[in-house]
């Protein structure tokens, strides 16, 4: 199945030791909808990159969270490395890939569910939430749910940029 033309398609990845995924698509100034989502150990290459080949062709766009700077450097470093991954895996089927904040996308998506300085276990259950409410979908998945609002952030953002003629 092809994407409409003008069709936006976005996937979010919260990249961690276990990674969250999504897919999304944003028609102009249409509701997304949630084409894919899941979530997968880093340490295996083969789905990452069977992921990356089943959408090959069909993504406009890949969003990848940056990694909290941990107290552990060993542990900054891992994170980072499995965002080096999914750049790799996104950069070979030829998909154009931005990194973000956790914080950057949940204040654009989140808003009126979370305040400034708020934990990060609230957090991830707001982020549960808004995917339950908007999407009508029940994820238990925090990493699944940070994807899906990652997605969605970035696709309003470069669909808005797109119909104001504006670059990202």
């Amino acid at each position: 199945m092809g994407n409409l033309p003008g069709e936006l398609v976005v996937i979010g990845i919260d990249a961690a030791s276990k990674s969250g995924y999504a897919v999304v698509a944003k028609y102009g100034g249409q509701k997304e909808r949630l084409l894919e989502r899941g979530a997968m150990r880093a340490d295996n290459y083969q789905l990452m990159h069977e992921l990356g080949e089943r959408w090959r062709g069909r993504l406009s766009l890949a969003t990848i969270e940056k990694p909290f700077q941990q107290q552990n450097r060993n542990t900054t470093a891992l994170l980072d490395q499995i965002a080096g991954r999914w750049q790799f895996v996104m950069g070979r089927i030829g998909v154009r890939w931005e990194v973000r904040f956790a914080d950057q996308w949940q204040k654009e998506v989140l808003t009126g569910l979370i305040a400034a300085g708020t934990k990060r276990d609230a957090r991830k259950l707001a982020a549960r939430r808004w995917v339950n409410a908007w999407f009508g979908v029940s994820v238990t998945d925090e990493d699944e749910a940070d994807a899906i609002g990652l997605a969605v952030a970035a696709a309003r953002r470069h669909a808005f940029a797109a119909r104001a003629g504006i670059a990202v």
